[in-house]
């Protein structure tokens, strides 16, 4: 994939992600994500795909533990938060 394709996929990824937020979470995490990706500069990246059952997710002690294998981490490796989801 040519250099700029990849990074048109990972942006609209940012904007997925935030916007996802918005449509589904409440105002006050929309806020407080909204605020701190604004003032921080962070970029987003994207973890999970929930269609792909071969990558598993387990709670521990207020810590995600993400195991399996993966078909695509979209911005993950980059990103400062990264979307489990």
């Amino acid at each position: 994939m040519p250099a700029s394709t990849a990074r048109a996929h990972v942006f609209g990824f940012q904007h997925l992600i935030l916007a996802t937020i918005q449509l589904f979470g409440t105002h006050q995490q929309t806020e407080r994500f909204f605020t701190e990706t604004g003032q921080a500069n962070l970029f987003w990246g994207n973890a999970l795909n929930p269609l792909d059952q071969r990558t598993v997710y387990t709670q521990a002690e207020c810590r995600l533990f993400i195991d399996g294998r993966k078909s695509f981490c979209s911005g993950a490796r980059d990103s400062e938060p990264t979307a489990a989801a």
